[in-house]
């Protein structure tokens, strides 16, 4: 297998959460490259700073190149400037482009966020707090990934990078994939629906936001069937 894999980790993350779709990517013989946000290491970082990084990651990347965003990385996916001669596929995680293919009426509202869910460590920045996982009312999660979880705590967030919809129009003209969990509650049944309708490629599984965790495999199988010679 020839190519590579640039892997965008979303909110609160890191380059580490793509641990287990490292391995299946690794294995097959993909180049993976995994960024790591400036939103998650400065205060003060923009969002521009992290689309800057990701479109850095993909010009080293040896192509074809699948680039893969789950959540916030998804709407970096959005923004990026992509050669579409380099790029053979974009993979949205847990994420739908914001700018839709149909009229921006026919989106329903995603659900707003519990703050009771996060702190603010200062003016500048909001994390997810580290026990939120634990009470998602989903089914346990794998030993390998609560001891991943317990590893990695989440990481406080540029807020600046977070404010305002990302406007683009990449997924238009690259191939692209939606994965998506049935059971997110952050992308419910009506968005799911909403995406089915406007976008040629959506693949729903039985999972919730965290796929990158819980369905590694389901990311990696997308990643193989894009650098696949047709």
């Amino acid at each position: 297998m020839t190519g590579s894999a640039v892997l965008v980790h979303g909110a609160w993350s890191s380059p580490e959460e793509w641990c287990f779709v490292d391995e299946g990517l690794w294995a097959a013989g993909v180049e993976v490259l995994a960024v790591d946000l400036p939103s998650h290491r400065s205060a003060t970082a923009k969002r521009a700073q992290d689309v800057a990084v990701v479109e850095e990651a993909i010009a080293a990347a040896s192509p074809p190149i699948v680039v893969v965003g789950w959540s916030y990385g998804g709407a970096l996916l959005t923004e990026c400037d992509l050669d579409e001669e380099r790029v053979a596929r974009l993979v949205y995680v847990a994420s739908l482009p914001d700018a839709p293919p149909s009229d921006p009426d026919d989106r329903p509202t995603a659900p707003p966020l519990d703050p009771a869910n996060f702190d603010f460590p200062n003016d500048e920045t909001i994390v997810l707090r580290d026990d939120w996982w634990k009470d998602t009312g989903r089914s346990p999660f794998s030993a390998a990934a609560i001891h991943h979880l317990r590893d990695h705590p989440r990481r406080p967030v540029s807020i600046a990078a977070l404010v305002g919809p990302a406007m683009g129009h990449a997924w238009g003209v690259i191939s692209t994939t939606l994965l998506l969990g049935r059971d997110d509650n952050l992308i419910p049944p009506e968005l799911q629906e909403w995406a089915s309708r406007n976008f040629p490629d959506v693949r729903i599984i039985d999972c919730d936001h965290f796929v990158p965790l819980r369905a590694p495999d389901h990311v990696v199988a997308i990643v193989l069937e894009a650098l696949v010679p047709h």
